[in-house]
């Protein structure tokens, strides 16, 4: 108990320092802003943050070709790069899982729009949905888009790291606990986008769905 009350005045009087005192110097400077803005708990430097990849061919800076971020915007980036890679992942699988799996996934009775006897199972995979599906389909799907867009995935406070909306992700919210899994799913968030792109690319250039290609290397690989 001793040793947690000299600890606890350690604390308190070198926090006083750090903000009473005055630093006469730029090296000094230096040295106390940055520790007087992590315990304010401002958001670290954007060398600090998760998710910065340095690599030699830009010269050991993170890739920012515009130069748009810097310490008090990163977050704003951060979050929405968080955003596009959920879609992404998610938009990748509904390439791919509904043209594998349609009959496990789509029941047969299970209608778009029972007025135009349009069923799910009458929509067909990959880009082609854009067409099947009818406009107003789509403007509810814009709609309902938009409001958990705008309404319910928004920051809760201040001090909540971009894209936690409250929930973290899975649960995960402390970045000193689980920055491993955090880390991940920026990573991963960023595969997915790329891999989004392929998909769309690949079609458009082989008028093939995602199935459709792999199937037809199966004799390539067979052989």
């Amino acid at each position: 108990m001793r040793r947690l009350r000299r600890c606890g005045t350690c604390v308190c009087a070198s926090s006083f320092y750090l903000i009473t005192s005055q630093p006469t110097t730029q090296a000094e400077a230096a040295l106390v802003l940055p520790r007087l803005r992590r315990q304010r708990g401002a958001p670290p430097p954007i060398s600090e943050e998760m998710g910065i990849s340095r690599l030699p061919i830009f010269n050991n800076e993170f890739f920012d070709p515009l130069e748009l971020a810097d310490d008090d915007n990163f977050a704003v980036y951060r979050e929405a790069e968080l955003k596009h890679g959920r879609v992404a992942m998610l938009a990748t699988l509904g390439m791919t899982l509904p043209d594998f799996f349609r009959n496990q996934l789509i029941p047969d009775d299970l209608y778009l729009s029972k007025s135009l006897e349009l069923r799910f199972q009458d929509v067909p995979c990959g880009l082609q949905a854009l067409g099947a599906v009818p406009r107003e389909g789509w403007l509810q799907i814009l709609l309902a888009v938009g409001f958990v867009d705008v309404f319910l995935l928004v920051q809760q406070g201040v001090d909540e790291m971009p894209g936690d909306y409250g929930v973290g992700y899975f649960g995960l919210v402390d970045k000193a606990r689980h920055e491993n899994e955090l880390e991940a799913e920026i990573e991963i968030g960023r595969l997915a986008m790329l891999a989004f792109v392929i998909q769309v690319v690949e079609e458009l250039v082989t008028g093939q769905t995602v199935a459709e290609f792999w199937s037809s290397l199966a004799p390539y690989a067979a052989n």
